[in-house]
């Protein structure tokens, strides 16, 4: 969406001072040597991976995981007022730091209402919206496995793919659909789980569920205890 069309728009022409577009994106597939400086989640040969660019990582210092918010009004209404404020206190809203201004604030922001920003099914975000979106919400994912990257690297994917169900299990359709966590995904995972599994023994669940749980409260997809009766069977012989 071009800053004309949001300014000519539904927006108010103080919505947008900063460039066209950004390079924070959501989930995208890499190798298993991704660079250190991205935010990398890598879950086996045909699972999905998640990585963060290093523009998005400036941003995603500001967007940690909110699992329910009080705040009032549309998503839209909460993001103009943030623009507004941004403009009466003297700066702006923008999605390159080396054109200064200041982030938006998506830490308020629950996991599926980023999502329903990044998907834009009613065409209300622009491109750098939904892209910071995308990547907060990509970078939540990533903080909530990155504990089983050491395994994963020395050939032990087990809790990752035990991680990834949990997870799953507990994510609304559009939570799902933004992080292109789809059924094929899980089936590949499933596949991997088991065989494993297998050659290596089961893993117990509590593990698992405790990383998950702390990673919530600190930046990571939002996972619940009250929700663990929706765990999905993690295998068996």
């Amino acid at each position: 969406m071009s800053v004309g069309a949001i300014a000519s728009g539904n927006y108010p022409k103080y919505l947008y001072t900063g460039p066209a577009s950004s390079d924070a994106t959501a989930s995208t597939t890499a190798s298993a040597s991704a660079p250190k400086s991205s935010a990398a989640t890598t879950t086996g040969d045909d699972a999905v991976v998640v990585t963060i660019s290093d523009r998005a990582q400036a941003a995603i210092a500001a967007l940690s995981s909110g699992s329910s918010s009080n705040a009032s009004g549309s998503l839209r209404d909460r993001l103009n007022a943030q623009y507004q404020a941004a403009q009466n206190n003297g700066t702006f809203i923008s999605f390159d730091s080396s054109k200064g201004g200041q982030w938006l604030d998506l830490s308020s922001f629950t996991d599926d209402e980023l999502a329903q920003i990044e998907l834009n099914k009613n065409g209300e975000f622009s491109q750098d919206e939904l892209n910071l979106a995308g990547g907060a919400l990509a970078g939540r994912a990533a903080h909530s496995l990155e504990s089983y990257g050491p395994a994963v690297q020395s050939g032990d994917r087990r809790a990752m793919m035990m991680g990834i169900k949990a997870l799953y299990s507990q994510m609304s359709d559009d939570v799902r659909s933004a992080l292109r966590w789809t059924p094929d995904m899980m089936a590949s995972t499933d596949d991997m789980l088991n065989g494993d599994s297998k050659r290596l023994g089961w893993l117990s669940v509590d593990p698992i569920v405790s990383k998950l749980l702390d990673a919530s409260n600190s930046g990571g997809l939002h996972f619940t205890q009250d929700s663990l009766g929706s765990l999905p069977q993690m295998g068996s012989d």
